[in-house]
């Protein structure tokens, strides 16, 4: 049996859906499988031996639904093909490879394209979402496992190391300021080495946070924004002692690996994005009246839901994290 994934285009989605790749493998033990995604979800998975992993590049093309229709005739007909996403242009995907089996979540594009158009409850955590696609599909009652990563050896580090994500790729809405990350960074830098991480687009942030702390003359962290590939993010968080993000891809690796974590929230609904079963998380967030409003931007102009969280704060839920007794909780 072949059976086909189109994954989530974000590294935080992809991550929050390898409960429902778990309990599809586990179904099908010995199916063959292929994940199409974007570029860095393809290299989240590359290593993993479960899975061929192919990058959707029908973005390139100048024509969309042609390079779409070129890639359904590149990965070819599957006995069971599942999207994740609910994108009109994964649909034609999907539909385009001609397999036996077609599955997605309902609406109205779905339910005369796919064999199988998935009813689904909406306000769930968004890992317990994915995987009610694929219990729908197989009639089975599947329990949304702990997210998963596969990985060799996580990195080990000479000296306890904390990780620190500034930045979010869906938008600045979603970022703490850098200054305040820099007063947490400040105040933990005699007992851990402090690392930087983010991809290439978050490189101003990053570089404040590197200013103020050499300002400070503290030279034991490394700017690693832009600088690592997924592989290697993946690596490098999963040998952290403590990690303190926005909602962000790189909180969810730190999940899948329970590494200790305060996850800072503002315009987006943590109860459903947060990460999925993470037993040593502190989750910060201000619940003021305009919150949560899943904006890129503040569209307010004063980002209150962000502002109002104090380094005070998240140093202290960092504290509690780090001395092993803290369990999960949303403050």
């Amino acid at each position: 049996m072949k059976i086909l994934v189109r994954m989530p285009n974000w590294l935080g989605d992809a991550v929050m859906a390898t409960p429902s790749l778990h309990n599809l493998k586990e179904h099908f033990p010995e199916a063959q499988y292929t994940l199409v995604s974007s570029k860095p979800v393809a290299e989240l998975f590359q290593n993993d031996p479960r899975f061929q992993v192919v990058v959707d590049t029908s973005k390139k093309d100048p024509i969309r639904l042609c390079g779409i229709r070129q890639m359904s005739a590149m990965v070819g007909s599957f006995d069971i093909a599942i999207t994740f996403r609910n994108s009109v242009a994964c649909t034609l995907f999907i539909y385009w490879t001609n397999s036996k089996r077609t599955v997605g979540a309902a609406n109205w594009h779905r339910t005369w394209l796919f064999s199988d158009s998935i009813s689904i409850t909406t306000s769930l955590h968004q890992a317990a979402i994915y995987n009610q696609i694929i219990n729908k599909f197989l009639h089975t009652n599947y329990p949304t496992g702990k997210t998963e990563l596969y990985l060799k050896a996580p990195t080990t580090y000479p000296r306890k190391t904390l990780g620190l994500a500034p930045g979010a790729t869906y938008g600045d809405a979603k970022r703490w300021p850098s200054d305040r990350f820099a007063q947490v960074a400040m105040h933990f830098a005699k007992d851990y080495d402090i690392l930087l991480f983010g991809s290439a687009l978050e490189k101003n942030a990053a570089f404040e946070i590197e200013t103020m702390l050499r300002s400070q003359g503290i030279k034991n962290f490394q700017n690693l924004v832009g600088q690592t590939t997924v592989s290697d993010l993946v690596t490098k968080i999963a040998g952290l002692s403590l990690f303190i993000t926005n909602d962000s891809g790189p909180m969810h690796i730190a999940g899948a690996f329970q590494i200790p974590t305060v996850a800072i929230f503002g315009p987006t609904i943590a109860q459903q994005t947060c990460p999925w079963q993470h037993e040593h998380l502190i989750m910060l967030r201000k619940p003021i009246p305009c919150a949560p409003c899943m904006k890129r931007t503040c569209p307010y102009g004063h980002h209150q839901c962000m502002t109002q969280i104090t380094p005070e704060e998240v140093i202290a839920a960092a504290a509690e994290l780090s001395t092993g007794t803290a369990a999960s909780q949303l403050h």
